[in-house]
């Protein structure tokens, strides 16, 4: 199992793969804290939505992060951006705006070598290579490993026996959560840390295994929060998202929120889909929870949308494979640099019909797509803060927060392009 995601993950250049991805997932965030400035071309004739001043902004050049030498491009777009040890306290302060954490959870034999029979061939060699790559690139991470093997050889029960086996099971869930939020608390001394007395345990009896319905007889851990989060999904209703890996949930923890708790958005397999969810729901002010895999790939999106103050990142040991994680668009991923970054490049107006933009406006937020032919090697949207447009089958696309208050006053008001 783990030699077959050696294979398909991490192939010769790991730089391209996983780890990389969540770096430069990590510095993309980073970069839209800070304004850039741009030039406008008044247009008339768009219909009214919801903003004030939108502007679409086309950058030519041919630069992106992946022809950085790994060094060069951490220094160049993490450490220097943000200041390093030169640009005081205030700068430092801005740069922590938003906590940013990878959580690995381990996969059961992981946890429970010793129960393994002789003919089982397990090892972990995919694993200590992408953790030692991690280190290597300064990433933020927490690994359950070693948390959940000491409450097992304790006596604690993490995963269940029979029952959706492959999973941890709610104590597993509570404990792994519980070290990541200590983790993130250590950054953010506002987000909460839980607490076992916040929760109800009991035991509920298992009489089928959860998908073949094979009969057992098997007594699980429930933990039940004594503080509910509202759910405000539904608000959200049709937020594209990968065909095969559709969960997201939002909720609004009014008592954390009051707190001072912030907004969370959290990339998450099944282990936080069917079991830590409730754990980062009783946590964060608000919780907005997108399935992981495929989805994390259009990290712009979700975090442009949301505007978090936290971003968690949670990988399982046997998602490291392509099913989950497409090899070939985690080695082509490019993310937009800053604006400013191009402020040397000529600039001069581009002119287009007014059909060539369209605005589809939902509840909570609208789909602008810009329709061209031509491909760039990176397109914003400009508004009160930048939004990077993704490449679309006929053209670029982003999805910005819609306002309720001033659904009436979008109006299309310049394109801008910044030639090579």
């Amino acid at each position: 199992m783990c030699r077959n995601a050696h294979s398909d993950l991490l192939g010769d250049d790991i730089f391209s793969g996983t780890a990389v991805f969540h770096l430069r997932c990590f510095a993309h965030a980073q970069q839209a804290l800070f304004p850039v400035g741009s030039v406008s071309l008044p247009l008339s004739g768009f219909r009214s939505l919801s903003f004030t001043d939108i502007r679409l902004n086309i950058c030519a050049s041919a630069g992106t992060f992946a022809a950085q030498k790994p060094g060069m491009w951490f220094k160049e777009y993490i450490y220097i951006p943000l200041g390093g040890s030169r640009k005081g306290k205030a700068r430092t302060i801005v740069s922590l705006a938003v906590v940013f954490l990878l959580v690995f959870d381990p996969a059961k034999p992981a946890v429970l070598r010793d129960k393994l029979p002789d003919t089982v061939n397990y090892t972990r060699e995919c694993v200590d290579m992408f953790l030692k790559e991690l280190d290597k690139r300064g990433i933020k991470y927490v690994d359950n490993t070693q948390t959940l093997k000491k409450l097992q050889d304790s006596g604690t029960q993490v995963f269940n026996k029979k029952y959706d086996a492959n999973h941890w099971n709610d104590t597993g869930a509570f404990y792994g959560t519980q070290n990541s939020l200590k983790e993130l608390n250590k950054q953010d001394p506002r987000i909460h840390v839980n607490e076992l007395s916040e929760f109800d345990v009991g035991e509920e009896t298992k009489t089928t295994l959860p998908v073949s319905k094979f009969p057992i007889n098997e007594s699980v851990p429930v933990y039940t929060a004594k503080t509910e989060a509202r759910d405000i999904t539904e608000s959200f209703k049709g937020l594209p998202l990968d065909s095969r890996y559709r969960h997201f949930v939002y909720t609004v923890n009014d008592r954390r929120k009051a707190e001072g708790s912030p907004r969370a958005l959290i990339f998450q397999g099944s282990y936080i889909n069917s079991y830590g969810r409730k754990y980062y729901e009783n946590a964060f002010g608000e919780c907005v929870e997108v399935h992981n895999y495929q989805n994390v790939l259009s990290f712009p999106q979700y975090y442009h949308l949301f505007d978090p103050q936290v971003v968690i990142f949670e990988l399982a040991e046997y998602t490291m494979r392509q099913t989950y994680f497409d090899y070939k668009k985690l080695k082509s991923i490019s993310f937009n640099d800053e604006l400013s970054a191009h402020k040397d490049k000529t600039v001069s107006p581009q002119g287009f019909s007014e059909s060539d933009v369209t605005c589809q406006t939902d509840q909570m937020y609208t789909t602008v797509t810009w329709k061209t032919k031509k491909t760039y090697a990176a397109v914003w949207l400009t508004l009160d803060k930048q939004y990077d447009m993704q490449k679309a089958e006929n053209g670029y696309t982003a999805i910005v927060p819609t306002d309720e208050k001033e659904k009436a006053q979008l109006k299309v008001l310049c394109l801008e392009r910044l030639d090579k």
